[in-house]
C-alpha cells in the first residue's frame, strides 16, 4: 500500500493512511478481489475525495468477523457530489468494484456523504 500512498499523496502528511487488517487464511478466489476492491477504493479516496489544500485521513480494515470477512474503507473527504451515486456511477473503477462484489458475492453498504465509507461483507466459504 505504500506505493499507493506515494503515488497519490506526494505532499508527506497531507493525507493520513491508517490501515489494520487481520491475518487470516484466504483462498485465491476471494483475497484476489479483495484485494483489487482495495486498492480501488483507497485510490478513488486519494484521486477525489481532498481538495489540493485539505489535509485528510484515510482508514482500512480488514477483519476476520467469525462467518464472513468484512472491509471497510473510510475517508474523511468532501464524498461523492451530488447527484452522483455508488450503484449508477459509470467510471469504470467503480464499475470494477461493483463487478467484484457481485463476483464474490458480497454484501456492500455504502455512505457517500460527508465523507466516503464503504463495507464489504462476505460470507466465509
Amino acid at each position: 500500500m505504500s506505493g499507493i500512498l506515494s503515488t497519490y499523496s506526494p505532499e508527506p502528511g497531507r493525507v493520513r493512511l491508517e490501515m489494520y487488517f487481520e491475518d487470516v487464511d484466504m483462498g485465491l478466489d476471494l483475497a484476489v478481489p479483495f484485494g483489487m476492491i482495495l486498492s480501488e477504493l483507497l485510490s478513488n479516496s486519494f484521486r477525489h475525495a481532498f481538495t489540493e489544500d485539505q489535509d485528510g485521513r484515510i482508514r482500512a480494515v480488514f477483519m476476520d468477523k467469525g462467518d464472513h470477512y468484512m472491509l471497510e474503507v473510510r475517508d474523511n473527504g468532501r464524498g461523492f457530489p451530488e447527484g452522483v451515486d455508488f450503484e449508477g456511477a459509470d467510471s469504470l473503477g467503480l464499475q470494477l468494484v461493483k463487478n467484484l462484489i457481485n463476483q464474490i458475492e458480497a454484501k456492500v453498504d455504502y455512505t457517500l456523504s460527508p465523507g466516503t465509507c464503504f463495507k464489504v461483507r462476505v460470507l466465509k466459504p
